[in-house]
């Protein structure tokens, strides 16, 4: 009998296991919102995909100036004809962003400035997400981001030097690791 048990304690428990693995990044269709600052006319910003999910990627910008760019798949890019505060927002298969990926494109990690909203939408990680967004100054507490399982948070803030926030009302339940976050 206790054999019958743990056998079917195991069956079970690989049978959630292999489910949760399984769970896909789903689309944002309510707007991961970010806040970008530019400081002079005809600069550009750039939004870089995380390319450990290339070929996952089907979203649209609104560069929060009248202008759209739709089927995204790669890096989208955008210049902004007038300096100031521009409002970005992402909807579509877009399961991660990774800002480390533009470190080399001078001012572009230190354009972001705030991150408005998570958006509704499944993230499969957040590694480097941020890293070295020097002039990123929040980011939402409640209705978080909502992480795939077997999710990686590593360096995901790393290096956010003006970052001041509370994220004690995150589900961490799927995040697996956080180092240098």
């Amino acid at each position: 009998m206790k054999r019958n048990l743990l056998l079917l304690f195991f069956v079970g428990f690989l049978g959630l296991g292999g489910q949760a693995k399984g769970v896909a990044a789903t689309a944002i269709t309510d707007g991961f919102i970010t806040t970008w600052m530019t400081d002079a006319a005809n600069q550009s910003i750039v939004i870089p995909i995380n390319t450990t999910y290339a070929g996952q990627y089907a979203y649209a910008v609104d560069w929060g100036d009248g202008i759209t760019s739709s089927n995204q798949t790669g890096n989208a890019t955008h210049a902004y004809a007038n300096p100031g505060s521009h409002t970005v927002t992402i909807t579509g298969d877009f399961p991660a962003i990774e800002m480390y990926n533009t470190i080399s494109v001078t001012g572009n990690n230190q354009r972001l400035v705030t991150v408005d909203q998570w958006g509704n939408g499944t993230w499969k990680g957040m590694s480097n997400a941020f890293r070295f967004c020097q002039n990123l100054t929040t980011v939402p507490n409640t209705n978080g981001p909502i992480f795939a399982p077997n999710s990686s948070l590593v360096g995901m803030f790393y290096d956010c030097s003006q970052l001041i926030c509370d994220l004690n009302l995150w589900d961490m339940t799927n995040v697996i690791n956080i180092s240098q976050m």
